[in-house]
Order: structure tokens, then sequence, then C-alpha cells
């Protein structure tokens, strides 16, 4: 049952936009480290260089000139990247999630990077924070970029997206609502009071209620 729902948030998230067609076969997966200013010196005393898992869809060997929208997955709290990407027997593997789904016709492929929040106390929240870091800032400012820079990637925010599942839904409210990286976002069984509004906000119409500011992120990647 668990599978199942994870496969049709998945599909929810990941199938934006049509193609005229999509190469059958299955993607590749690579883990790599990826190195977080921000996150050195951190008090839980985790490592600033981070696992990073990375779905390559079928057709990136290839075809070496074509580029590709992205998605940034953000797994739960007690989670991480190397148990949803199937290094580590779970209740998912995504790779097989997307190959199915991006073997759909007429869906389109993207590349999908999840990054290891896993820390001393078993999640980051992706959150700015002394104590384990500040992990919105890496994704924003040093996650992005680093992919960007060595994949084939859209790099604009119109092709760059944001899923989260649990804890990864809180940081996906934190991360989309207070940057432009990002054009649309996903969350699946995220926390609902993520941000309750204070008397200030509600009297000054200026300051943006997350519930609503989430709705902009209803259409289709680019």
């Amino acid at each position: 049952m668990k599978t199942k729902f994870a496969g049709l948030f998945l599909v929810a998230t990941l199938i934006f936009v049509s193609s005229s067609c999509s190469a059958a076969g299955k993607g590749t997966v690579e883990r790599i480290k990826v190195h977080g200013k921000c996150l050195e010196g951190n008090l839980e005393g985790d490592s600033p260089d981070r696992d990073v898992s990375i779905y390559l869809p079928a057709s990136y060997a290839s075809e070496k000139t074509r580029h590709y929208p992205v998605i940034y997955m953000l797994h739960g709290f007690t989670d991480s990247d190397d148990k949803w990407f199937g290094f580590t027997k779970h209740w998912i593997n995504l790779p097989e999630v997307l190959d199915k789904t991006f073997g759909e016709p007429g869906t389109r492929e993207m590349i999908v990077v999840m990054p290891n929040a896993f820390t001393r106390y078993q999640g980051s929240m992706y959150s700015n924070s002394v104590t384990t870091g500040n992990w919105e800032d890496f994704i924003v400012r040093e996650l992005v970029p680093y992919i960007d820079a060595h994949y084939r990637t859209f790099s604009q925010a119109a092709s760059r997206g944001l899923a989260g599942h649990s804890m990864g839904g809180y940081g996906l409210c934190a991360s989309a609502c207070g940057t432009p990286m990002f054009s649309r976002a996903s969350m699946c069984s995220a926390p609902v009071a993520w941000r309750f509004p204070t008397r200030e906000s509600r009297q000054d119409p200026r300051k943006p209620r997350p519930s609503r500011t989430l709705r902009k992120w209803t259409r289709p990647i680019s």
C-alpha cells in the first residue's frame, strides 16, 4: 500500500509535461558527495560532505546534447537517500518508480536529486540551524549550483521543482516560499501546520501566508 501511495505521489509530482516520446529502458543512479560550507561547524558534529543520490533518465547517456528539468526530492525524518534509491532495502525504490513513470508514453524525462539529510539525531528538517547546520542554504546556494554545473540541466527556475515527503514537506515549504530558485512544489504527508499565521501577519496583507504562496506551484515544469 505504501509503495502504491508513493508511486501515485511521485507520478503526480513528476508527470508535469507531455512530450512527443519517452525513451525506453532504465535510468542510471549516481551517488556523489557534495561539500557544504553552509554545514561546516554544526554542533551535532555531522560531516559537511553530504551524500547525494542522482537519478539520470534512460536517454541521458545517449543524447549527449539534451538538457533536462530537475526535481529535488527531500526525504523524510529517519530516512536517507540510500534507502530511497535502493542501496538499502526500504519500502520504496525510487529509481524503479521513476523508470516506470518515465516509461509511460508521452511522459517527459527529468533528473531527480536527493540529498542525504539524515543527521546524528535522524533528520535536519532542512532548516538553518547552528545545531544541524544551515541546510536550507546548503540546498539553495550550494547543491542546486553544483548540480547545474556538473549535469545537463535547464538552469532556470521554470525547469526546477521541489518535492518532499514528511520532513521533506516541511523543508519544501521553507525553501520554496523563501527563494525564487524553484518554480513548482509538491508535498506528501507533510506537516500541515507548518506555520500558524500570527496576529501581525493576519493584519498585514503584504506578509504572504504559506498556503497562499504555494498555490502558484501547481503548473507544469517547463
